[in-house]
């Protein structure tokens, strides 16, 4: 599998992300390549797109995977503690004048397709009137957390947890993690929780599939190795050799 990374016209990484990616496949000895325009990369399930997710998802397409929709998944909706649905714009007016909540959060189902908002009033909606009435949005009641975690998961385990927002010390539960992370079971063989605080309890943010994820602080050549085990599953290249690598890294060797 060859990895490309996308750099900006400077050539420095296009994220911080990417040059941690760099750092771990250097680690690795595993030549890569770059790119300013995801055009430049040759169309082959055998290589592998480190850049932003709407290029990730779009070269996926061409090569025809898709990727699946997981950010709530239906296992999960216990953990989530807030009533979230997935609608069509047209019908997120109902859904506010249905519900009692004085704020909404949504965001798109399409990674990056706006950025996601907090609306309290009707006329909050407005943001989305360039769009589709059909567009399929998020909207969930509002919790605002007072700290959120990235956990990287892989075998129903994290890999590492990181806090990415938030003023929170000491430790989360890791047993809820655990519990969520079995509970998972139509999971991808590697994705993210998304945990969050709310008045001292752990609840579920939302998921994330591993294919296209910023890195928190999880080891650079433990990242790629988890990267790569993700893109070798959607792409069915190189599975047994990228599940041997990650699990090599995690038992100290390499």
């Amino acid at each position: 599998m060859k990895p490309y990374l996308r750099i900006r016209e400077n050539g420095e990484f296009a994220t911080q992300s990417i040059a941690f990616a760099k750092e771990g496949f250097d680690i690795l000895g595993i030549p890569t390549a770059t790119f300013t325009h995801i055009s430049q990369v040759p169309l082959s399930k055998g290589n592998m797109i480190v850049g932003f997710v709407n290029e990730v998802r779009g070269y996926l397409a061409q090569l025809g995977i898709s990727t699946p929709d997981i950010d709530y998944p239906e296992e999960l909706t216990k953990y989530l503690g807030r009533k979230i649905k997935k609608i069509a714009i047209n019908n997120a007016e109902i859904f506010m004048n249905e519900n009692s909540q004085q704020r909404y959060f949504i965001k798109p189902v399409i990674d990056k397709q706006f950025d996601a908002f907090i609306a309290e009033y009707l006329q909050d909606l407005a943001r989305l009137k360039h769009f589709d009435k059909k567009t399929k949005i998020w909207i969930s009641e509002y919790m605002k957390f007072e700290s959120e975690f990235r956990c990287y998961i892989y075998n129903k385990k994290p890999l590492a947890i990181c806090k990415y927002r938030g003023y929170a010390v000491g430790e989360i539960d890791y047993s809820i993690v655990l519990e969520m992370a079995e509970t998972y079971v139509s999971a991808p063989v590697a994705y993210t929780l998304d945990v969050g605080l709310f008045e001292s309890k752990l609840y579920l943010v939302e998921v994330n599939d591993a294919y296209s994820v910023q890195n928190y602080g999880l080891a650079v050549d433990k990242y790629v190795a988890w990267l790569m085990l993700r893109w070798s599953e959607l792409s069915g290249q190189e599975v047994k050799k990228c599940f041997v690598t990650l699990n090599k890294i995690l038992k100290g060797k390499k």
